[in-house]
């Protein structure tokens, strides 16, 4: 079941002109520290913004899956706008998905750019990313996810042993959202079965609320992974990595519908590409403008997770 994407695009004109930008020394890097979960060890290329600018602080951005991470750690530090310059217009759709498969609170997502132009010329065309969410939600998922995993045993277990109880727990607590197929969606935006929420709060969800449940458990681990979504499918599923090797988590087709209690299927548990795809059930899209492939979702994974490039 796909999730309904708010994103707005904004374009924001006109003469900004000559406005004394007061920031402070000039530090040409933002670096992520070597023992974050994220991105560690990466280093971001800062800009000097021009004495007219109302921006403190401007990066040089070559792709969208660069500019989902930078979003994604600003946003950590409490920043939610970020503003660059890059040699190619970026997707908006694409910057988004590498986003949502890194971050599992609600969120939406706006790009656009500020012209500064002086006496009816442009002078100069900065870009942005804005992304706003709920601080007070976000505090009570992480509640949410200390509790759930307080109930499991996972200390001095490896990844993969790890992943496969959290696996089983989210599906034996959670029951398939089937009411959601009534829905007409457009009425329902935000729907709670469609977050981790409906999983931790509710125990009824759809695929991507499984997902996003699991990357969330995941991550407070220290265990890698992505969300993954299929636009062609309106299906979601996880990416983990298990110590190893990148694999594939399918919690949503391992949960049986009608929900049987305590029952937990492992056919879509931690399986490699070929064997994923192998049953013609799951199709990863096709690239374009608008959607992540399979080997760009591959990419990013170790993009973002570089200690699992070997």
């Amino acid at each position: 079941m796909k999730k309904l994407i708010y994103i707005l695009l904004i374009a924001l004109l006109g003469g900004c002109s000559m406005i004394q930008n007061t920031i402070g020394p000039f530090e040409p890097t933002f670096a992520i520290p070597s023992s974050d979960y994220l991105g560690a060890g990466i280093t971001f290329t800062k800009i000097r913004p021009d004495f007219f600018m109302r921006e403190k602080e401007l990066f040089s951005i070559n792709s969208e899956s660069e500019l989902a991470l930078l979003v994604a750690k600003k946003m950590q530090d409490g920043v939610t706008k970020v503003s660059y310059r890059s040699t190619s217009v970026l997707s908006l759709q694409k910057t988004f998905m590498y986003l949502e498969s890194i971050v599992y609170v609600p969120f939406s997502l706006s790009m656009g750019y500020t012209e500064y132009s002086r006496f009816g010329s442009s002078v100069d065309k900065v870009y942005f990313a804005e992304i706003k969410h709920d601080p007070a939600n976000d505090v009570q998922l992480a509640k949410d996810i200390d509790k759930f995993l307080s109930q499991l045993v996972l200390e001095g277990k490896d990844a993969a042993h790890q992943l496969e109880l959290i696996h089983d727990r989210i599906i034996k607590v959670t029951q398939y959202d089937t009411s959601i197929i009534k829905l007409n969606l457009e009425k329902y935006r935000g729907h709670a079965s469609f977050e981790a929420y409906g999983v931790f709060t509710n125990k009824i969800a759809v695929c991507s609320g499984y997902s996003r449940a699991l990357m969330a458990l995941a991550k407070a681990r220290g265990i890698p992974a992505l969300y993954i979504a299929s636009l062609a499918m309106e299906h979601a599923w996880n990416l983990v990595y298990e110590g190893n090797n990148w694999r594939y988590i399918d919690a949503t087709w391992d949960d049986p519908v009608p929900d049987v209690p305590n029952r937990v299927i492992h056919t879509y548990f931690l399986l490699d590409s070929k064997s994923f795809v192998r049953d013609g059930k799951h199709t990863f899209d096709l690239s374009s403008d608008d959607t992540l492939t399979e080997k760009e979702y591959l990419t990013f994974a170790s993009y973002v997770f570089p200690t699992t490039i070997k």
